[in-house]
């Protein structure tokens, strides 16, 4: 292939492309929005998980720095860390409840999986909060 054809290839691709998706290649689109629609999803889901797991470590670090005795961990500190761990999951529900899901059932019974995980978790931090009074 010459140079000049090696270059207009991806245009003539991209052409293509677009008039099938104006005519009977729609269902292509559709399916790739929808790919990607899930992938978003999921990939909003993992980044809760991670806001939650990155405080949620921090506070188990200074809840066993606590008990261990090693280190300046305060019940002020403590306190503060099961205070923002809590709204940090309220905020969290909050944009989960909020969120757009995608149409199929399976992204549709992950959503309410996961407001359901975040009642438990929010549970098990009120928990904890009761161990730190301590």
């Amino acid at each position: 292939m010459e140079p000049r054809a090696r270059a207009t290839a991806p245009i003539v691709w991209l052409v293509t492309l677009a008039l099938l998706g104006g005519s009977g290649g729609c269902k292509f689109f559709k399916g790739k929005k929808a790919q990607k629609d899930a992938l978003a999803f999921n990939e909003k889901l993992v980044q809760y998980n991670k806001r939650i797991y990155r405080m949620a470590r921090d506070l188990g670090l200074n809840i066993g720095k606590r008990l261990g005795g090693k280190g300046d961990v305060s019940d002020d500190d403590l306190e503060d860390g099961v205070e923002n761990l809590q709204e940090e999951i309220r905020k969290i529900r909050k944009e989960v409840k909020a969120m757009k899901v995608p149409s199929h059932q399976t992204a549709k019974d992950l959503h309410k999986a996961y407001l359901q995980f975040l009642k438990e978790e929010e549970a098990l931090i009120e928990r904890i909060e009761e161990v730190v009074e301590v």
